[in-house]
């Protein structure tokens, strides 16, 4: 294989050049005597980086390879290997300070990580703890609480948030959290039902309900241990009655007073098909809790269509422990050194991103939306991801900066602020849980000076590590420190939304059944626009969820092909100042009619153009 290796890269271009080669007995087949490519076996990433296999020589090198080793789920890790280049991202990053802090007793910032992002380079942080646990506060563990007492129990700054915008719209259906997959073959309803029992019994946030103590919020156990498994049959329906059902199914509201938060329908296509869809408030829930419901599901429905008893892992603790903890946690010193960071980094933020709309805003932020997507072939990501990796980047940072060039050349604006989601389960016993633990993050980055985009990404990098750092406070907490002036008309601080998803994804299982994943439209959105993009074997899925009372369709159509005009660029010409990056409109009816109506991006000369020095020759200039 190497002599083979040797062959193709001296006589094929490099881009032709496989980055691993895997050896197999024979090929997988299909039924029909295809390729099976989704039985075929991962490379062995680590092969793809110089050094993987250079081996651990010290006590503390064995026990980073096995850190590395477990977060990246590799069989091994050398020491010259680096993090990101084998996959590694922000929140691996962060699962694995977790660990460093559980295995070795060393609260490491992630900025360590990013300068010294091998087990090598780590080894030489580690030695000398003192510069570690001063960029990185010591963090208590998270304890299980008396179990006896049957009192009300504090809510989690976010769970506080979502019920104060409950008591403003109740029941609105905007944060009903959607799970739906198709399920072929044999469905075992009655070992369904008890596989849910199992894990409503194990996870108390799904028995809690929440009412009011005093004028504060507190979450009180139900004498809930099962939740109703409502089986319906939809053979007869007409067409497109399934997905009319499925909508109306995640409209209606939950009652956060007496619930239950968690609702399980199975509709019955024919006697081998049936939807399975799990709803649930996002008060008790979020995505990450999703991989963990899934895989529970999975284990407890297996062993009892065995007659076996489910075999789980009791957990450490519960999310009212977390709740409290975080209390706790976030209050005197470790409180006002995160707010002081907030304080001077959201200093003279500007209270609106003036995306260019067409129609005014209401009074009332509306909740109606729809979703555009677009799909990045893999070429163009690999390019994105060398891009990154070249320039000690992950590949959010790279999209995140090419985003940033998209909104200031649609806004006018170089002062450009985003928000972005971050899983908020800094500590290991947390992981395993299910509940609402995700934070926001507000992403404030400074285009002006015309930069190139190295340099941008250079700022980008710098404002993601810091705001990293600074994650632990709730953006709920956050507003309330900072005070932003209310406006009924738009969320505080931001308005758009910047996801690139990378938690953990844990297909469900259930015994023989095929089953099949898919999403639904409910036509609904939080922000005047979310750009959410996931990464899967043809590409990378980028899909922009829009405000309809503010854009039309055409609009976004003609932005989201900018967007990729401009990553395609980047990757091409890094080094290109970002007014020179071409923003041209596609051919196509979309783009047409948006710009028949004067909406369009400001050409570079509006936005970037170096302002004169006095206030007569900036109006000049303007004109």
């Amino acid at each position: 294989v190497e002599r083979l290796l040797q062959t193709v890269r001296s006589q094929l271009p490099v881009y032709m050049v496989p980055s691993a080669v895997v050896v197999m007995d024979e090929l997988p087949l299909t039924p029909n005597g295809k390729l099976n490519r989704q039985a075929l076996p991962a490379p062995d990433r680590g092969d793809v980086s110089g050094g993987c296999h250079t081996p651990p020589r010290t006590p503390l090198e064995h026990s980073l390879c096995a850190l590395f080793s477990d977060v990246l789920q590799l069989d091994s890790v050398g020491i010259q290997a680096d993090f990101f280049a084998l996959g590694g991202h922000s929140l691996m990053a962060t699962r694995l300070v977790s660990r460093i802090r559980d295995v070795l007793g060393v609260d490491l910032s992630l900025r360590s990580l990013f300068e010294m992002p091998t087990v090598a380079g780590l080894s030489e942080v580690l030695q000398d703890e003192a510069p570690v646990t001063q960029a990185a506060i010591r963090m208590s563990p998270v304890a299980m609480a008396d179990r006896h007492d049957k009192a009300s129990r504090p809510v989690s700054f976010a769970q506080q948030r979502l019920w104060f915008l409950d008591q403003l719209e109740p029941g609105n259906p905007v944060y009903n959290l959607a799970w739906p997959v198709r399920l072929y073959g044999e469905l075992d309803v009655e070992a369904l039902r008890r596989a849910m029992a199992v894990i409503v019994d194990r996870h108390e946030v799904l028995h809690m309900t929440f009412a009011t103590a005093d004028g504060v919020p507190v979450q009180v156990p139900a004498d809930l241990h099962e939740v109703p498994v409502v089986v319906e049959d939809l053979k007869d329906a007409v067409n497109g009655a399934l997905d009319a059902r499925l909508v109306e199914l995640t409209r209606e509201p939950f009652d956060l007073t007496c619930g239950p938060l968690l609702r399980v329908h199975v509709l019955r296509v024919a006697p081998n098909d049936h939807v399975l869809l799990l709803l649930m408030h996002h008060i008790v829930s979020d995505g990450w809790s999703m991989s963990v419901l899934f895989r529970e599901l999975g284990v407890a429905y297996n062993a009892f269509t065995r007659d076996e008893m489910p075999q789980l892992a009791e957990l450490p603790v519960q999310y009212a422990d977390y709740a409290g903890w975080q209390r706790r946690w976030l209050a005197g010193e470790e409180l006002q050194r995160q707010v002081a960071y907030w304080k001077r980094q959201l200093d003279g933020v500007p209270p609106v991103l003036k995306l260019p709309a067409d129609r005014p805003r209401g009074i009332l932020p509306g909740h109606r939306g729809a979703r555009l997507n677009r799909l990045l072939a893999p070429p163009l990501v690999d390019e994105l991801k060398s891009l990154a990796r070249s320039h000690h980047c992950t590949l959010f940072m790279v999209l995140l900066a090419a985003f940033d060039v998209l909104l200031a050349r649609h806004t006018g604006e170089l002062d450009i602020v985003v928000g972005t989601p971050v899983a908020g389960r800094s500590r290991t016993e947390l992981e395993g849980l299910i509940g609402f633990f995700i934070n926001t993050l507000v992403l404030r980055t400074d285009l002006s000076g015309n930069p190139r985009f190295e340099e941008l990404l250079e700022r980008v990098r710098h404002t993601a590590l810091e705001a990293y750092a600074h994650q632990d406070l709730p953006f709920e907490k956050l507003v309330d420190e900072l005070q932003p002036v209310r406006d009924t008309r738009h969320t505080p601080l931001f308005q758009v939304l910047f996801n690139l998803h990378n938690e953990p994804a844990q297909m469900l299982e259930l015994g023989d059944l095929r089953v099949v994943p898919f999403g639904i439209d409910r036509h609904t959105t939080k922000f005047d626009l979310s750009v959410n993009l996931v990464e899967g074997a043809c590409g990378l899925r980028i899909t922009f969820e829009y405000n309809t009372d503010l854009f039309a369709a055409e609009t976004i159509e003609a932005m989201l092909g900018h967007y990729v005009q401009v990553l395609e660029s980047v990757v091409a010409t890094p080094g290109m100042q970002i007014a020179g990056i071409p923003l041209l409109d596609e051919v196509s009816e979309g783009a047409r009619a948006a710009q028949a109506r004067r909406v369009r991006p400001r050409a570079p000369h509006e936005v970037f153009a170096a302002p004169a020095g006095t206030l007569v020759d900036r109006f000049e200039a303007q004109v």
